[in-house]
């Protein structure tokens, strides 16, 4: 990067005390909330595991976790929507500062209307596929009803979790990450009281966690929907009087391309490897889901330095200021080792106990008792290697995100594919796919550093990112 900003000194004020840094207040106006925001999702799950655990038994889990996964392979495939919308709104919105224009609702609008297509279709498609889907992944005997009644009962709010997706990553295109954690605990506190009653009180089972989520989305969605009419960052017109054009939507498209394809290969290697666990019988599966569970729980808390950086990263060069998006990276790349070495902590120490809240089954609980101190101690790389790739996002590097993504992912599937014909267990399945997470984190680190970064290379004019190349 520049001469006279690299080497020792930044790293000097990258590692300075929390609120020296004059990142810190920004990171931590984003970060918080984000954190909150993103840990709701995998509370619904935890929440849904452990009672159906409980309630339902170690083959209920299995199908709960091999459901869950197809569910986030299929929905995760559209997580662009957000990724995508954060950069273009906060370039409309740097614009609209010059001129008083209303091109950040535009976005936001275009955002909403790809969410809401993408969702439709991709309900149908897996509602009709459902049973193919869940027999291809491994599914069968006691497991397979399990997983076709929370896949198909889920799988209806999908057009919400797209509408979800639109509206956070408008919001955070806006500096906002308040209002997204706002709705995500109303949708907790009626996600918890819709699971005591459908599988508690009405015995619907699986099932009955499946819906509990499913109401809860909708819910959520209506409520940032109408939280961004009232602020006036979505003007209804744009959302609802008119379907954008092609040349508002086309920016999101094209970065969907590269991203789809960064986030179809990682959940491909997740996939496989859940896959792998249900060959190796229910007690495998069963405990690789509660493992999958907390791994997700801690990546995603992880993640809300991750936010930040998109933001700021998109803020920053949106305003033509360079320097401070390298400046926010450096910061966040230390908190990031911070953070990660404070969840090793949690799972090494404390991991047993908190597979303890899953399950009551003895196998189940000691298979996964003996894989989470493992996965623990790979959080610090986890942690920067979550910050490098989101950092890039929010620059609209997103190809070589996603080429990078998918030689890691092939990483992964040839590790996991060697666990398959040793007939290995589910340690050998989970350091496999770090495989992906360290091939990324390589990836992520050159592009960085390159000459031909976004960062360094290409002049930025105010308010205009730089055009992504196509995938």
């Amino acid at each position: 990067m520049e001469g006279e900003d690299s080497g020792w000194a930044r790293v000097r004020r990258a590692s300075l005390p929390f609120g020296e840094n004059r990142n810190d207040v920004a990171i931590r106006g984003l970060a918080v909330p984000a954190l909150g925001a993103l840990l709701m999702d995998p509370v619904m799950s935890l929440v849904d595991t452990a009672m159906v655990g409980w309630l339902v038994g170690g083959a209920g889990v299995g199908g709960l976790g091999v459901s869950g996964v197809v569910f986030s392979l299929c929905f995760s495939l559209f997580n662009f929507v957000s990724s995508a919308t954060n950069p273009l709104v906060a370039e409309a919105a740097a614009a609209d500062a010059d001129d008083g224009g209303h091109r950040a609702s535009a976005a936001a609008a275009a955002g909403l209307h790809v969410g809401w297509a993408l969702g439709a279709a991709a309900g149908v498609a897996v509602y009709a596929g459902a049973r193919f889907i869940v027999s291809a992944m491994g599914a069968s005997g006691e497991v397979m009803p399990h997983a076709l009644a929370y896949l198909r009962v889920r799988v209806t709010a999908a057009p919400a979790v797209l509408t979800q997706l639109a509206c956070v990553g408008a919001l955070r295109g806006h500096q906002d990450t308040r209002s997204p954690l706002s709705v995500a605990l109303a949708a907790n506190v009626l996600h918890l009281v819709l699971d005591v009653a459908f599988i508690g009180w009405l015995g619907w089972g699986v099932a009955g966690a499946a819906a509990a989520t499913a109401v809860s989305q909708w819910v959520s969605a209506a409520l940032l929907v109408a939280i961004m009419v009232r602020s006036g960052r979505l003007r209804p017109r744009d959302a609802f009087g008119r379907v954008s054009s092609w040349s508002a939507v086309r920016p999101l498209v094209e970065a969907g391309a590269a991203l789809s394809t960064r986030t179809l290969s990682s959940l491909s290697a997740v996939t496989f490897a859940t896959s792998t666990a249900a060959l190796l019988g229910t007690t495998v599966v069963a405990a690789h889901e509660i493992v999958r569970q907390l791994w997700l729980f801690h990546v995603l808390a992880l993640q809300s330095l991750g936010v930040a950086g998109q933001t700021l990263v998109a803020k920053h060069l949106a305003r033509r200021q360079g320097s401070r998006a390298v400046g926010a990276v450096d910061r966040l790349l230390f908190l990031g080792l911070v953070a990660g070495m404070s969840t090793c902590g949690i799972l090494v120490l404390g991991g047993s106990n908190l597979v303890d809240l899953f399950t009551a089954d003895a196998s189940v609980r000691d298979l996964a008792r003996s894989v989470v101190p493992l996965v623990g101690v790979l959080q610090p790389l986890v942690a920067t290697v979550f910050v490098m790739d989101a950092a890039l996002i929010g620059a609209r590097e997103n190809v070589w995100v996603a080429r990078t993504m998918v030689a890691s992912a092939a990483l992964a599937w040839a590790g996991l594919s060697v666990v398959r014909h040793l007939g290995l267990g589910l340690h050998w399945i989970w350091l496999s796919l770090h495989l992906m997470v360290l091939g990324r984190g390589m990836g992520a680190f050159f592009r960085y550093a390159s000459a031909e970064s976004r960062f360094v290379a290409q002049p930025v004019e105010p308010g205009v990112l730089p055009p992504s190349k196509s995938f």
